[in-house]
């Protein structure tokens, strides 16, 4: 598994680059415009846009009961990030793109137990840009480098030598 095509983002844009190329798109940064590098009938999933009034029941579950007026305070809610959420992926719909947000629970070991084995085995090798140390020196550069936006991969503060 690897790369067929390398996108350089500061000299190219990804969506005309990589137009209707791909079968799923993982959207992690909550770019409404990914819909353009899917085919048509593709899917997009996204962790980062915008839930549709359905993906907002999720964020109350554990919540407690709603009186009348939380509920209908709720149910406003509820049709307002529906409102929005269409508007946004209306240019997924014009391609027949399917759109699903997905919410995540961070779950340690789980992540551990899938993860670490290809980590182990080189399988899955983590691109990090700088590791910084944790002095007001050191945060202050790795807060410049990511505000840049020119990071390679992940950037880190090492808190502990």
């Amino acid at each position: 598994m690897g790369a067929t095509r390398v996108v350089d983002y500061t000299k190219e844009d990804y969506t005309e680059v990589l137009e209707d190329a791909a079968d799923v798109v993982l959207d992690t940064i909550g770019d409404a415009s990914s819909y353009k590098v899917a085919r048509p009938h593709a899917k997009v999933v996204s962790v980062a846009l915008l839930p549709d009034g359905n993906g907002l029941e999720y964020f109350r579950d554990g919540a407690p009961p709603l009186p009348f007026f939380g509920a209908l305070k709720f149910a406003v809610a509820k049709k307002l990030v529906s409102g929005v959420s269409w508007f946004l992926t209306r240019g997924f719909r014009s391609k027949g793109v399917a759109y699903e947000y997905v919410v995540m629970q961070p779950d340690g070991k789980a992540l551990e137990e899938v993860f670490n084995p290809l980590l182990a085995n080189g399988i899955l090798k983590p691109a990090i840009s700088n590791v910084h140390k944790f002095t007001d020196q050191g945060v202050q550069d790795a807060f410049r480098e990511s505000r840049e936006g020119h990071a390679t991969g992940k950037i880190i503060v090492c808190v502990k030598d």
